[in-house]
């Protein structure tokens, strides 16, 4: 947790903030992976369906992000 937290201060040092709070949104979602590939625990539709979400709108602001620097 170290290297992580690292990590997280380099880039909103770097003028990153929005892409780590982005990334935030993510955690839930790989738990539910990591949940499942270790623990075997069933994923139900909704739980999938929000998963994708979630991803979905964490790409939406990274890609926004690099198209406006372009």
């Amino acid at each position: 947790s170290l290297g992580a937290i690292s990590l997280l201060y380099i880039l909103i040092l770097n003028g990153e903030a929005a892409k780590v709070a982005s990334l935030f949104y993510l955690v839930p979602v790989v738990t539910a992976i990591i949940s499942y590939l270790v623990f075997k625990i069933q994923l139900d539709k909704i739980q999938v369906i929000g998963m994708l979400i979630a991803s979905i709108g964490v790409g939406l602001v990274n890609f926004r992000q690099r198209a406006a620097i372009r």
